[in-house]
């Protein structure tokens, strides 16, 4: 669902015509101000979402011909807006439709919730008193604790304070908040992003962690006795740092996350790193919610389309939480034999989008095999593969190219061109689909900071380490953004430690909404992983670890 933003509407109207709910159902009587009675919004209000009117809405500019079902709201039909101007109109029907779109999840009619930007003007003229989307859900789903985390790739962000005035941080900065906030922040990072032990920077409040006392008390009043406290329960926090050194010299992926105490603090550097790419995941609500890490564009109407990248990672986000909507990957009845020797025996097996998948075996097993049979690189000999819309037993020899556009693979031994720059290895790739030159630097460019070489991107191919080289192939198949990401046995020929990075780099892809299929005989890196398990032997393959 994708609540309606709150656009203005040209029929203006005033407080007495707005209504909020009078019953339980609506949950938001508490946070309403002013005389509320027209029946139309108390309508809106409290209709349930079964009423409710889905619009089919691009998905974006790639002439795919997908869609996404925005909600349109029960007695919010038609609405004519007036891009620019707000109004109680407008913040009333952007509050119907949050509280709808709410009332849907919440009863199964949809996976999960993408909010669009949202004035908070607009809602406080409609009387909707809470100060901010995070806040409002909250109330609406009667969850006790809530907190934001901005995310792009590995670099996580999670508030403290949210939408608080910098002069009232210090006064809202109380033990039991900052207590509150990380233990939720801790148990998303480890049931959303399945990290077992999640590691945690807490930033300070003051100019140099407040020097002993000397430029404010808050690291010692309330911080360290925190973050003291939750070490003692297991959690593992370092800090506070004082917050212009620790990201002079911060990496993402040092850290699962970063606890700022207030909004700017940590997010101005998180969206100097995104460059547009982040995401809003709401921690703590019973339900999968995202928003783009933007506010409404109000003071640029129609000037939507620079938003575009915040809108695709918002969607992304969430189907990295649930996987579903259609086998990508599917096995029916497949067999492959090699002269008399059957490799695999009548395999049947499917792939979700979003998942992360580990093909495990002894060398032999038919590992590689099973992802040439995805690239389609052979065919099977019995048996049907489909490749989302793309099968084996119809596809022609000049249709497997655009297959493979849609997927990225990365090989054992890197297969970089010795004598080419990392930046020329990288956009190759792109040369050959016939990307435009303009969009080539941007995209490499931006290939290269999510796999954290972009301070490598002039040096040549054999100057690198093994760890980095392969991430230069991780970057060369992610360029053309594959809405899947073969990996055969990338950590083969890398260190423990390498291995490691090289795997984390793999689930923060994953989690972006890509999904990966990791060939691999390292047992100890997939019991460290904990993702779904498929098993090669004696010509089957078997879902051994599957989760819940």
């Amino acid at each position: 669902c994708l609540p309606a933003s709150a656009a203005s509407v040209k029929r203006p109207v005033d407080s007495s015509t707005i209504c909020a709910p009078t019953s339980a159902q609506g949950s938001l009587a508490g946070s309403f101000s002013g005389s509320c009675r027209a029946k139309k919004f108390s309508q809106a209000w409290r209709t349930s979402a079964p009423g409710t009117r889905f619009v089919p809405y691009p998905s974006g500019r790639g002439g795919t011909g997908r869609t996404v079902q925005v909600l349109e709201p029960p007695g919010n039909d038609p609405v004519r807006f007036s891009p620019g101007k707000l109004s109680a109109y407008a913040g009333a029907a952007a509050g119907a439709a949050i509280r709808t779109s709410v009332d849907l999840v919440l009863g199964g009619g949809a996976g999960a919730l993408v909010t669009a930007p949202v004035s908070k003007h607009a809602l406080h003229l409609a009387g909707i008193n809470a100060p901010g989307q995070t806040e409002l859900l909250q109330r609406l789903t009667r969850s006790p604790s809530v907190a934001m985390i901005l995310v792009c790739g590995s670099f996580r962000v999670g508030l403290v304070t949210i939408h608080t005035p910098v002069r009232n941080v210090a006064r809202e900065l109380t033990a039991g908040l900052l207590l509150e906030r990380v233990t939720v922040i801790e148990r998303a990072l480890r049931t959303d992003w399945r990290i077992r032990s999640p590691r945690i920077a807490v930033l300070a409040l003051n100019p140099h962690a407040g020097e002993q006392g000397d430029i404010g008390n808050e690291e010692q009043r309330v911080i360290i006795p925190v973050t003291a406290a939750l070490r003692k329960k297991g959690m593992r926090l370092e800090g506070p740092f004082p917050a212009d050194a620790f990201f002079a010299r911060y990496t993402p992926g040092t850290y699962d996350a970063v606890i700022a105490m207030y909004h700017d603090q940590g997010l101005i550097p998180l969206k100097m790193t995104a460059r547009g790419r982040a995401v809003n995941v709401s921690a703590g609500l019973p339900i999968v919610r995202t928003s783009p890490d933007r506010g409404p564009l109000d003071r640029r109407p129609g000037k939507h389309d620079r938003g575009g990248t915040h809108r695709r990672g918002a969607f992304v986000t969430p189907q990295a939480h649930r996987t579903g909507g259609g086998t990508m990957i599917s096995f029916k009845g497949v067999s492959v034999d090699f002269g008399a020797h059957t490799l695999l025996d009548n395999v049947t097996l499917q792939i979700k989008p979003g998942e992360f998948v580990f093909l495990v075996g002894q060398t032999g097993s038919g590992k590689s095999t099973v992802l040439r049979l995805i690239y389609m690189d052979i065919l099977p000999t019995r048996g049907t593969v489909f490749v989302g819309k793309h099968c084996s037993a119809s596809i022609q020899l000049r249709d497997i190219p655009y297959l493979r556009r849609e997927l990225g693979v990365v090989f054992q031994d890197f297969k970089l061109m010795e004598d080419r720059s990392v930046y020329d290895n990288v956009a190759f790739t792109l040369h050959v689909t016939g990307t435009p030159s303009a969009e080539i630097r941007k995209k490499v460019i931006l290939t290269l900071g999510d796999v954290g070489l972009s301070h490598a991107r002039n040096k040549m191919a054999h100057e690198l380490s093994g760890g980095e080289q392969q991430r230069v192939a991780i970057a060369r198949a992610l360029a053309n953004n594959p809405k899947f990401l073969l990996a055969d046995e990338p950590t083969g020929n890398l260190d423990p430690a390498t291995s490691m990075e090289i795997l984390k780099l793999l689930k923060d892809i994953n989690m972006r909404g890509t999904a990966v299929v990791m060939a691999t005989h390292n047992y100890e890196l997939v019991r460290k992983a904990n993702e779904r398990i498929l098993k090669i032997g004696e010509g089957a393959i078997l879902d051994v670890d599957a989760p819940a």
